[in-house]
């Protein structure tokens, strides 16, 4: 029964829809399917609570795509693999420095940066 549900699926996902030749048309312009990142947004979620419950020095949340995104004191220099970071402080309204919701500029920016 699993077999016939799996080679069902995979019928289904092989048919060409109008819709689906426009999202590859798309992506092709763009330069092909968009990259995912080494932990995704569940992982950079999980550094920005880390950074903000850390007793680090200067809390910097780094991504690199060997460790995805995580958490170092800032005093110490980056790993020669790290492309992105943003230091996790308080703003003078009481707001995080980065946010959850930042997660697709965060990822344009780190997907611009290697380009």
């Amino acid at each position: 029964m699993k077999n016939n549900i799996s080679t069902a699926a995979a019928l289904m996902g092989s048919a060409r829809t109008e819709s689906k030749a426009a999202a590859a048309r798309e992506n092709g312009a763009k330069g092909g399917r968009p990259l995912a990142l080494t932990g995704g947004k569940a992982g950079f979620t999980e550094a920005i609570h880390e950074a903000f419950v850390t007793r680090a020095s200067d809390p910097t949340i780094r991504y690199s795509h060997a460790r995805g995104f995580h958490v170092e004191s800032g005093i110490h220099p980056a790993d020669s693999d790290v492309i992105w970071s943003a230091l996790a402080h308080y703003t003078s309204t009481g707001a995080r420095s980065v946010k959850p919701t930042d997660y697709p500029e965060v990822r344009m920016d780190i997907l611009d940066g290697e380009s």
